[in-house]
């Protein structure tokens, strides 16, 4: 990506931005947060220029993502309000170009505890991934709306959409999303005080992560085995937020894994 921004012949074109949130994205995967709020803001700009709309949210929620991750609270702030504002004026019709959108937004939301619109925003990315056909974020929505009910006080909720996401991550045929799926429901198993479940699904997620090149998984997997009342006691305070990464779908041959209406290249969740 690095090479191809380079070649570009406009610097601050359409195509630099979309690059350079390109880039932002795979801060998150190394994860290098700097990196990530450095390509975002620079695309931010560019995106604001050109007048892309949905680019600036996807953008401004990778800022804010970014800037969270890194404690930063008050310089994601004013990015998170912008990304939220811009993207409930939008249209389905133009959402649907860049479904993405959402999903960042919905997570930097998540961690910045602002739990009732990360719901609201996963809920509506899920909502017309399906209406258009495009399932390659649908799962990874779903988990972040989990995660979200959870840590909002909505455990029931939370639950049942646990077991809808492990029996979707089964389906899948696809080990990183399987291993998220079992880490969430030890996750929410763990606040509703369900000991057994949270045990048994952590030690699943456990299992599965340690076959992964994922150390971020892994630790969260470690975290979801260890920590829970049987542990910790009847009393033990929770923490509000899960260690969590995002992940994407895997492309080219891997893709075969997924059995998803469509995968897009050029823009991984």
């Amino acid at each position: 990506m690095l090479r191809g921004l380079s070649r570009l012949s406009d610097a601050d074109g359409w195509e630099a931005a979309a690059l350079k949130a390109e880039l932002a994205v795979n801060g998150l995967y190394i994860p290098d947060y700097e990196q990530t709020c450095r390509w975002a803001r620079e695309a931010h700009v560019i995106a604001g220029a050109v007048g892309d709309q949905l680019l600036r949210v996807t953008a401004a929620a990778l800022v804010a993502y970014g800037a969270c991750s890194l404690g930063r609270a008050q310089e994601a702030e004013p990015y998170l309000e912008e990304a939220r504002s811009l993207l409930d004026d939008l249209e389905d019709a133009e959402f649907a170009t860049r479904l993405e959108a959402s999903f960042y937004l919905g997570w930097a939301e998540h961690f910045m505890e602002r739990f009732g619109d990360a719901i609201l925003h996963f809920q509506r990315g899920i909502a017309v991934s399906r209406a258009t056909g495009q399932g390659y974020l649908v799962l990874p929505m779903m988990l972040g709306q989990e995660l979200a009910l959870a840590a909002g006080g909505r455990l029931r909720e939370a639950q049942e959409l646990a077991e809808t996401c492990l029996d979707a991550a089964q389906l899948s045929g696809n080990a990183q999303y399987l291993a998220c799926a079992l880490f969430e429901q030890s996750w929410v198993a763990t606040r509703a005080g369900d000991v057994a479940k949270a045990l048994w699904s952590g030690e699943k997620a456990l299992d599965l992560a340690r076959t992964l090149e994922e150390r971020i998984l892994k630790a969260a997997a470690i975290w979801g085995a260890r920590r829970g009342p049987a542990r910790d006691g009847p009393g033990a305070a929770v923490p509000r937020s899960a260690p969590h990464r995002p992940w994407r779908p895997p492309t080219g041959a891997d893709s075969r894994q997924l059995p998803l209406p469509r995968l897009r290249d050029a823009h991984p969740c």
